[in-house]
C-alpha cells in the first residue's frame, strides 16, 4: 500500500514538469512557425 502511494506521487512528481515542457515546446514550435510564415 505504501509502496503504490509512493509511487504515485514520484509519477505525478513527474509527470507536472514533464507537462510544463511539453506546453513550453508547443509553445515555442507554433512561434517558430509563425516567424517562417512572416519571413
Amino acid at each position: 500500500m505504501t509502496q503504490i502511494q509512493i509511487g504515485s506521487t514520484l509519477t505525478y512528481e513527474v509527470k507536472q514538469p514533464t507537462i510544463f515542457l511539453l506546453k513550453i515546446a508547443a509553445a515555442w514550435t507554433q512561434h517558430q512557425l509563425v516567424n517562417k510564415e512572416s519571413m
